[in-house]
């Protein structure tokens, strides 16, 4: 996707934050674990960068490079959404701290469950309206979780009598 936005519209198909270490090695191990990967073994302290998920991993940033913003070395994390903002980035890599910045200031619907990433309060858990699509991240979410599955056909089929049931976790 990456290649063809940045043939078609002439933007950075996609972001990369190379500009000092915590930013690359941040970057490369959301796509290390996004790929399986680990750089450790928890149990015997093992090295496990040799392995094929790193492999690719390593394949996967070469291949989008010639996508990226000019010059990646001069980019932080914290400053992809600018590059997106401006319209000079399609898309870009993201951890739940960004992540979470941009569902709440865009008001997007949430993705991840940020309290148990350690965000304080987020900004849905008072809001019954965000705690529905939320609480259905934990089983592949989010959308609601329907328990009434022919009401939600209702309205398809020109039939307005009832309204979808949704049910609400609690937990």
């Amino acid at each position: 996707m990456a290649k063809a936005i940045k043939e078609k519209e002439n933007v950075a198909g996609i972001g990369i934050a190379g500009k000092d270490f915590d930013n690359t090695v941040h970057m490369f191990l959301d796509v290390l674990y996004s790929n399986g990967g680990t750089f450790l073994n928890a149990d015997t302290g093992e090295a496990t960068l040799d392995s094929q998920q790193t492999r690719k991993t390593l394949q996967m940033y070469k291949d989008i490079l010639p996508y990226a913003e000019e010059g990646p070395t001069a980019w932080e994390r914290n400053q992809m959404k600018d590059l997106f903002n401006d319209q000079k980035l399609a898309q870009a890599l993201s951890s739940g701290a960004a992540q979470y910045d941009l569902d709440s200031v865009w008001g997007l619907t949430p993705i991840f469950q940020y309290e148990k990433l350690g965000t304080e309060k987020p900004n849905y858990m008072d809001d019954p309206f965000w705690r529905i699509f939320v609480d259905g991240i934990s089983t592949g979410g989010p959308e609601p979780l329907v328990t009434d599955f022919k009401s939600l056909a209702r309205p398809v089929h020109h039939d307005d009598s009832r309204r979808p049931a949704v049910r609400r976790r609690v937990g």
